[in-house]
C-alpha cells in the first residue's frame, strides 16, 4: 500500500509528461495549420501560375498561328513569283515549327517570344524581298509587253513593205512585158497571078499574121525571138514538125509553134511586122471554121486574135 509520501513525487512527474505530450499536440497542430495554410497558398498560386503560363501559351500560339496565316495569304497572292524565295520560305516554316515544339513541351516563354519576334522579322523580310520582286517582275513584263508590241509594229511594217516590194515588182514586171497591138491574121489565095485574100478554107494556102510591137523603155534593148502560134478549129497547132525544131520552152513547157522571126528591139514602136505560113500540101485543104492566133516570147503572152475560113 502506497503511502501519502511516496506518490507525490511520481504524480508530479507524470503531470510534466502530460504537459510536454500537450504541447507536443499543440505544436503539432499549429505545424499542421501552418502546413495546410502553405498547401493551399501554394496551390492557389501554382494554379495561378499554370493559368497563366496557360494564357501566354495561348496568346503566343495564336500569335504563331495569325504569323504563318498572313505569311500563307502573301504566297498565295504572289504565286509562282514565291519560287524564288524557296529557301527564305523554308526557314520561316522550320522555324514555326521548332516554335510549336517550344511551346509544347517548355515554360521558357521569354525564350519562345523572342523566336516569336525573329520570326516576325524574318517574316516581314520576305515580304519586303517579295514586294521588290514583285516590282522588278512588273517592270521586265512591262518591258517585254512593250518589246512584244514593238516586234508586232516592225513585223506590221515588214509586211507592209513586203507587199509595197511585191505590188511594185508586180507593176515592175507587167511594165517590163513586150506588148503586141494591131494584130492580124490575113488568108491568101497565091494559085492565082497575085494574092488575092480570101476568107474561103478551100482557096486559102497563105496565113500571113501582121502585128506590131508598143514602146517599152523599160526593157532592154536587143534581139527578141517571137512564135506565132496558129491553132485549127480542132485546136491543133499548124506546124510543119512535132519535133524539137519547132517547139520553143515556156513557163517550163515545151509548146509548138507554127512560125517564128527575131526583131531586133530598141525599146521603141515597131510597125507592121508579118510573119508568113505556107501550106505545103495542097490536096488537104484548110478546114472551116474560127482560127486562134497567140503571139509568144520565151517569157511572155504578147498578143492574140483570131480570124474565121468558110
Amino acid at each position: 500500500m502506497t503511502t501519502p509520501n511516496e506518490t507525490s513525487p511520481n504524480k508530479g512527474k507524470h503531470e510534466k509528461i502530460n504537459v510536454v505530450i500537450i504541447g507536443i499536440m499543440i505544436a503539432l497542430a499549429v505545424i499542421s495549420v501552418i502546413l495546410l495554410v502553405m498547401f493551399f497558398t501554394f496551390k492557389g498560386k501554382y494554379s495561378g501560375l499554370l493559368h497563366e503560363k496557360e494564357q501566354q501559351r495561348v496568346e503566343l500560339m495564336n500569335e504563331l498561328d495569325s504569323l504563318m496565316v498572313e505569311h500563307e495569304k502573301v504566297k498565295s497572292d504572289y504565286g509562282t513569283l514565291t519560287l524564288q524565295l524557296e529557301e527564305k520560305d523554308s526557314i520561316i516554316t522550320a522555324e514555326a515549327n521548332e516554335i510549336k515544339r517550344l511551346l509544347d513541351v517548355e515554360w521558357e516563354y521569354t525564350k519562345v517570344k523572342r523566336k516569336v519576334k525573329q520570326l516576325q522579322k524574318i517574316s516581314q523580310s520576305y515580304v519586303t524581298q517579295m514586294d521588290s520582286l514583285y516590282k522588278v517582275n512588273a517592270v521586265l513584263i512591262e518591258e517585254n509587253t512593250q518589246i512584244k508590241k514593238d516586234i508586232q509594229v516592225e513585223k506590221k511594217k515588214n509586211v507592209e513593205l513586203t507587199k509595197e516590194k511585191e505590188m511594185l515588182s508586180k507593176k515592175i514586171n507587167a511594165a517590163a512585158v513586150l506588148k503586141a497591138f494591131d494584130i492580124s491574121g490575113t488568108c491568101y489565095n497565091t494559085n492565082t497571078s497575085r494574092e488575092k485574100v480570101t476568107d474561103k478554107a478551100k482557096r486559102t494556102n497563105l496565113i500571113r499574121v501582121c502585128f506590131s510591137l508598143m514602146e517599152n523603155k523599160i526593157l532592154p534593148i536587143g534581139n527578141v525571138e517571137i512564135f506565132v502560134r496558129i491553132a485549127m478549129p480542132d485546136g491543133t497547132i499548124i506546124c510543119e514538125n512535132v519535133d524539137d525544131d519547132k517547139s520553143f520552152s515556156f513557163q517550163g513547157n515545151q509548146l509548138q509553134y507554127t512560125a517564128n522571126t527575131i526583131v531586133a528591139y530598141e525599146g521603141n514602136v515597131i510597125e507592121d511586122i508579118c510573119i508568113d505560113w505556107t501550106l505545103r500540101n495542097s490536096s488537104e485543104p484548110m478546114p472551116e471554121g474560127i482560127y486562134y492566133i497567140n503571139l509568144f516570147t520565151t517569157e511572155n503572152e504578147i498578143g492574140q486574135t483570131s480570124f474565121e475560113l468558110r
